[in-house]
């Protein structure tokens, strides 16, 4: 069953699971955030920086997607599960990187599956 609530700014649609209702949108859960890592030194790896969900957001570990707004620089998202994950940043280059930020998203598809 899916509803328009009257009583929430915006009208959100929402949809009962058969247990508790979920807002509807076109992902069971997400979550998104953005990390300042600072500069990083040549062929230099820092980490992990723990990265948090937002508490009872997932029911199983989400599909992870990182963005970085430095060309030296590469992320990974290690350990990831319904809390969280580490972050991972390297620079591929011989020189270091400038000042960087890594943006990412989390998303889960649908109550059994990340990927859907």
């Amino acid at each position: 069953m899916v509803v328009c609530r009257l009583d929430v700014t915006g009208l959100p649609l929402e949809i009962w699971d058969g247990r508790i209702w979920h807002r509807y949108s076109r992902s069971y859960a997400n979550a998104a955030g953005t990390t300042n890592i600072g500069a990083v030194g040549a062929s230099a790896l820092t980490g992990p920086h723990a990265q948090a969900f937002p508490a009872g957001r997932f029911t199983l570990a989400p599909v992870v997607i990182l963005a970085t707004d430095q060309t030296r620089l590469i992320a990974v998202a290690a350990n990831v599960t319904t809390t969280g994950f580490d972050l991972y940043v390297q620079t591929v280059t011989a020189g270091a990187s400038g000042n960087g930020h890594i943006r990412w998203t989390a998303e889960q598809m649908t109550p059994t599956t990340a990927a859907g």
